[in-house]
């Protein structure tokens, strides 16, 4: 957990996501822009202000982004 910066705080949301009290991490890198108080990782990543996929911010309205279970991905629809 070398790039925490608080590991005392730290929370892992998933494999790849985890949380501290100052920022939000993507494979213990920050991920710049999220809101720590917000951010949620379950069928989506979110926070207030944005969806996140394994390259950073995604962006699209939210009313155009939905979770596919049975290809187990987010997609943007058209």
């Amino acid at each position: 957990m070398k790039n925490i910066t608080d590991p005392e705080s730290y929370q892992f949301l998933s494999k790849d996501y985890g949380k501290d009290k100052f920022n939000v991490y993507y494979n213990y890198n920050i991920l710049t822009g999220a809101d720590v108080e917000t951010f949620k990782y379950n069928n989506f990543i979110t926070d207030k202000n944005y969806y996140y996929n394994h390259k950073g911010k995604v962006d699209v309205e939210q009313t155009n982004f939905r979770y596919n279970k049975s290809l187990k991905k987010d997609f943007i629809l058209e």
